[in-house]
């Protein structure tokens, strides 16, 4: 009888562990390269098709600075997808106060779209 009791036991905890779920979530959005920005050194800002989620700031234009994007991708105009996060305080910098300010984000894999 114990031994029936484990093996249901240790039925139950295989199947339960398994997390195969069809509702795969996309959480990369697709933007496009505006150019360098007038306010923080070299950062690139960045314009979403849509407005991005995530984002405590409110958001003018759907546009972000960038962190962490390669240098081949730093060309105005260019069509990426991309997925990112919030960035950590040593990971951010300061900005003037020369233009518009746009909040920042960390960007953790991007793609470019073929042209």
């Amino acid at each position: 009888m114990k031994k029936i009791l484990r093996l249901i036991i240790f039925f139950l905890l295989f199947i339960s562990c398994k997390r195969d779920c069809p509702c795969k979530v996309d959480r990369s959005f697709n933007a496009t390269i505006i150019g360098v920005g007038t306010d923080c050194g070299g950062r690139f800002l960045i314009q979403f098709d849509k407005p991005p989620k995530g984002i405590s700031q409110n958001i003018a234009g759907n546009i972000c600075y960038e962190v962490n994007l390669g240098d081949q991708y730093k060309i105005p105009g260019k069509r990426i997808s991309l997925e990112y996060r919030a960035p950590k305080s040593e990971e951010d910098m300061a900005c003037t106060a020369m233009g518009p300010a746009y909040p920042h984000i960390f960007i953790t894999h991007v793609k470019a779209f073929e042209n």
